[in-house]
């Protein structure tokens, strides 16, 4: 598969978005995968900044320091995409 192909289809949920929301920028949010919050945000950025670039939309990148705070954004329509590992989606 195609890294572009692959982007789309990752960036898939964020698409069907009512066409209202469409408007704005793509929220995407990242876990503590990194030791830091600033060196999750350094390695994370460069691939959610091509997703964004596949659909042609702005993103903004929240970087989270706990798996419980993605599952607050999530719930409460903060973000519209989350990269969690499996104890983040436990969590959510």
């Amino acid at each position: 598969m195609t890294p572009s192909r692959r982007a789309l289809l990752l960036a898939a949920p964020a698409l069907g978005l009512p066409a209202r929301a469409r408007a704005g920028p793509l929220r995407f949010a990242v876990g503590p995968f990194q030791p830091t919050a600033g060196d999750t945000r350094r390695a994370y950025e460069p691939f959610f900044a091509y997703l964004a670039q596949a659909v042609g939309r702005p993103f903004e990148l929240t970087v989270t320091t706990d798996w419980a705070s993605i599952a607050v954004a999530l719930a409460n329509d903060q973000v519209d995409c989350a990269r969690i590992g499996p104890w983040g989606a436990l969590a959510s």
